[in-house]
């Protein structure tokens, strides 16, 4: 049973939500079985999906102590209270959705004739949207279905409906336009991450059209528009204009579809970086510390362990000392548990070696486990560059091995596989060059000049101009 569904979205509620399931699974409107019931309350009363414990036989005796082991029973409880659960999932995601909610209740009233209720409601729910801060999809959407609600109640032959027509139509094109623009910023940033290939059906007809009514202007429309053209590579001016939306309308969008759009202006800067353009670190820094100090990069308090170290090495970057170390520190509680002292160590690491205190780095990056493959690859690069700061060749050879076999070991992405197989061939080739070879590093600085992917190259470059 440990490994069911039942068992899984049970153990994933938190103490508030299971509070708030045990009301729902006691009223006799939702649930009338008291094997239920018991079923909830044995689940409740764990401290964790402990194997033994969840064995069926005995969980059946808990809650059916009087009877013999029934297999088909069994299933059929735990089927009720899953779909109990299921059901109360959906009634907090409607809870917590106001306007559809709204909504709801309005196509009830419509339903049932009350003119009066849907009137009253109708004009309240209106009001409501007009003075709304959010401006995102599901806003337009839902407006999109109030005026159809009052459409509907009006009737086709009334004089009335011809400015609801039109109101209809306007936020069905918002509506299609905006989500168009998402979905294609959504395909464009996975055909760069995975070199996959998407057709963009109906998106000249639909950026045509924006430019012909300016609807640009609409900050909801100009945002995706904005970060649509940036993916496409249609000039700074679009990331420019991006990231001044960003800044100046990021309460109109909800919290979880704000930080995706944060990142895609951070992913453009990511991929400027990676093509040698330097001037970017300080671009994607401002946007991290904006995105940290207005709270759109945490998602119910927790900050995503990419996010906190990609961060740490954009300050770093920009020798930002003072503010890293404090957001390492400050950041570290925001972290998954799992994840929590790894990345910590890691960015501690980063932090002393940006201090060039490279024993500390090494003996943290040697005492640690990094389970994140990424970060893990991220680790050996930032010992390497240590061992080769503190002229540990042998260590250094040693180590670039072991980075070499675990690249071919592992399902690395052709774009990683290259960057960090550059890295390992030019270190290679920077060691033996100690002895110096005017043309040995005319070549190795036009090679990594050249070098299309390589994002040490920054470093590499610096111990060249040393030798």
């Amino acid at each position: 049973m440990n490994k069911s569904k039942l068992a899984e979205i049970f153990f994933l509620l938190s103490p508030y939500e299971r509070n708030q399931l045990q009301k729902f699974v006691h009223s006799p409107f939702h649930n009338q079985h008291a094997g239920v019931t018991a079923l909830f309350g044995y689940l409740d009363d764990l401290p964790s999906p402990d194997p033994a414990i969840l064995d069926r036989k005995i969980v059946f005796k808990s809650i059916f102590p009087r009877e013999t082991f029934n297999d088909l029973k069994f299933r059929h409880t735990c089927s009720y209270l899953l779909r109990l659960i299921e059901d109360f999932l959906a009634w907090k995601e409607l809870q917590e959705d106001g306007q559809n909610r709204d909504i709801y209740l309005l196509k009830a009233y419509r339903s049932r004739n009350m003119s009066k209720a849907f009137d009253s409601g109708w004009n309240a729910v209106a009001k409501s949207f007009r003075n709304s801060e959010i401006r995102d999809l599901n806003y337009h959407y839902c407006h999109y279905q109030l005026f159809s609600e009052k459409y509907n109640r009006t009737g086709a032959r009334s004089i009335e409906v011809h400015p609801l027509l039109l109101q209809i139509n306007d936020e069905l094109d918002i509506y299609f336009i905006i989500n168009k623009l998402k979905q294609a910023c959504n395909m464009l940033s996975h055909q760069r991450m995975f070199n996959t290939t998407y057709s963009f059906p109906m998106l000249e007809e639909i950026i045509a059209h924006i430019h012909r009514q300016n609807l640009q202007q609409i900050p909801e429309v100009g945002i995706y528009f904005n970060a649509y053209m940036v993916l496409t590579d249609e000039g700074e001016e679009h990331f420019l204009r991006l990231k001044e939306q960003i800044a100046r309308y990021y309460k109109t969008f909800r919290q979880e579809e704000m930080r995706d759009i944060y990142l895609l202006a951070i992913n453009y800067c990511i991929t400027r970086l990676n093509k040698g353009e330097m001037r970017y670190t300080r671009e994607v820094f401002d946007i991290y510390k904006e995105g940290i100090e207005n709270g759109v990069l945490f998602e119910n308090g927790v900050l995503s362990p990419w996010t906190y170290k990609n961060i740490a090495a954009a300050g770093l970057k920009l020798n930002e000392i003072a503010w890293t170390e404090n957001f390492i520190t400050s950041g570290r509680d925001a972290l998954p548990k799992p994840y929590r002292n790894s990345f910590f160590v890691y960015n501690t690491a980063k932090l002393d070696f940006a201090r060039k205190d490279y024993r500390s780095v090494a003996r943290a990056l040697n005492n640690v486990e990094i389970e994140d493959l990424f970060t893990n690859i991220d680790a050996k690069v930032t010992l390497v560059k240590t061992y080769f700061e503190m002229a540990e060749y042998h260590l250094l050879d040693y180590l670039l091995d072991n980075l070499g076999q675990l690249l071919r070991r592992k399902k690395v992405m052709a774009y990683h596989r290259s960057n960090y197989s550059n890295f390992i061939s030019f270190v290679k080739r920077l060691v033996n060059l100690k002895t110096y070879d005017p043309g040995k590093k005319k070549r190795l600085t036009q090679d990594i000049v050249a070098s299309e992917i390589l994002t040490e190259r920054e470093w590499l470059m610096e111990k060249l101009e040393e030798i």
